[in-house]
């Protein structure tokens, strides 16, 4: 099993190569994929909770192969229950010791929610309310906090303040992970993924 420093290169190295292949327009290469790793046990160097978007690839996005990176997906990168229990399995069960909450931009699940909360649809939210439910609070918090933004900028930081919030749950409501994470075995990080660019931006810790 790698430790977290090693894990989180190896993901800065293959997003490297991702977002010069994208930059350039050079042709992406898809990583190898053995016969003999099909059905091998699992050794993934990482779990990347992330949302459900199609475009959001995380095998592509950090070039990474067969049994690399155990992803668990949902819209809005969430912590519902069964995310946080699949985590925990990859924790307690295959040794895993780097978790990273990958955003990305124009996420649909935010802007949904960040449409819901500048004007209240009279009935609530007509979609994935219990995703909107999950996601409201830190965006209003940032609402609070920041009024002054808008528009774009307002979507850039809603998308962050999402993140950040799931990196903190994950670390609270979790006893599985908080020891892990107290004893020094597992670190836990958010990320935001540019579509356009290519790139992931890893995030420090929210003050």
């Amino acid at each position: 099993m790698l430790p977290p420093d090693q894990a989180l290169a190896r993901l800065r190295e293959g997003n490297t190569a991702f977002a010069t292949a994208v930059r350039d327009g050079a042709p992406l290469p898809c990583p190898e994929l053995a016969p003999d790793r099909l059905a091998a046990p699992q050794r993934p160097l990482a779990a990347i909770l992330t949302c459900a978007d199609s475009r959001v690839t995380p095998e592509w996005i950090f070039q990474q192969g067969i049994g690399d990176i155990f992803v668990v997906r949902v819209a809005g990168d969430v912590p519902a229950v069964p995310c946080v229990e699949s985590l925990e399995f990859a924790v307690a069960q295959l040794g895993v010791q780097l978790v990273v909450v990958l955003g990305h931009t124009h996420c649909g699940a935010v802007k949904a929610t960040l449409a819901e909360l500048l004007e209240p649809h009279p009935e609530g939210p007509l979609a994935i309310p219990d995703t909107m439910g999950r996601i409201m609070p830190a965006l209003a918090r940032l609402r609070g906090e920041r009024p002054e933004l808008a528009g774009d900028e307002l979507e850039h930081a809603a998308i962050h303040a999402d993140v950040h919030e799931t990196v903190a749950r994950l670390c609270t409501d979790s006893d599985i992970l908080r020891k892990a994470v107290d004893a020094g075995e597992l670190r836990v990080l958010g990320a935001v993924y540019d579509m356009a660019a290519g790139t992931v931006a890893f995030l420090e810790a929210k003050p």
